[in-house]
């Protein structure tokens, strides 16, 4: 049972693209747009637990960094020429013109939040918060240069 509620975004986002319309531009947005909405699901409750709104689980927070950790991929791949600066997205065209730049940025995410699982799963509450604030400071790099 386990398995599955770690599995389930992830069967939820590939069932995507049989539901979702048939225009490819609306489907990476939607794709990445709903990869970034579970990714959000997994950082909130850490969020709260490091600024100490809810109490400190050291299971719990384990748990969603490693959830987090499987879902990191997956956004990047939506972002898909064209994508970009159009209706119903805040994703800028800079990425078009630095793409390295923002494969970077993306992988040092991925780095931050290897990062926050492996110090998430030495229990420590202080090197797990650490790495969260990591983890929150390449989503703001990304969303300052890429975001609109």
């Amino acid at each position: 049972m386990k398995g599955l509620r770690i599995l389930w975004p992830v069967l939820v986002l590939v069932g995507l693209p049989a539901t979702a319309g048939a225009d490819p531009i609306d489907d990476a947005i939607i794709y990445r747009q709903s990869a970034m909405e579970v990714m959000a699901w997994q950082l909130q409750p850490m969020a709260d637990m490091a600024r100490g709104e809810t109490p400190y689980d050291a299971e719990t927070f384990a748990e969603r960094a490693r959830h987090l950790e499987a879902l990191a991929p997956l956004p990047w791949e939506g972002f898909i020429e064209g994508s970009y600066s159009r209706e119903g997205t805040a994703a800028s065209a800079t990425i078009a013109a630095q793409p390295e730049d923002f494969r970077g940025k993306a992988e040092a995410f991925e780095q931050a939040v290897r990062a926050l699982t492996q110090a998430a799963g030495d229990g420590s509450f202080d090197a797990a918060r650490a790495a969260l604030v990591d983890v929150a400071r390449s989503c703001k790099a990304c969303h300052d240069a890429y975001r609109e």
